[in-house]
């Protein structure tokens, strides 16, 4: 994360970057140096719902359950067939839920 830091903060030193974070321990590093155009918004404990890519893995999982693969290759072109296929509909069914929308109508 740091490096990834250090190459957004000054490539976009006029913007403000807020970054989503579940509370995992790996996420709440002490010595990690945070840009001061860079914000932490950190999940409440517990609330997957709060983050659309559990959405996404819900959705990925139902597509592929039921599929047998001929190794870990095969498994991501399965996996990479599946995002590349997705509509706007079901993209939409992942962050589109109302009190999402409420909160980003500011």
């Amino acid at each position: 994360m740091g490096l990834y830091l250090e190459e957004l903060a000054p490539k976009h030193q006029d913007e403000i970057h807020i970054i989503q974070l579940d509370n995992a321990p790996c996420h709440t590093a002490n010595k990690l140096v945070v840009p001061e155009n860079v914000i932490w918004l950190f999940q409440l404990t517990y609330c997957p719902e709060l983050n659309p890519v559990e959405r996404v893995w819900q959705y990925l999982k139902r597509q592929i359950k039921t599929l047998r693969f001929n190794g870990l290759e095969d498994l991501r072109n399965q996996v990479a067939n599946c995002l590349n296929n997705l509509s706007k509909d079901i993209i939409t069914s992942f962050t589109g839920w109302q009190h999402i929308l409420d909160a980003l109508s500011l």
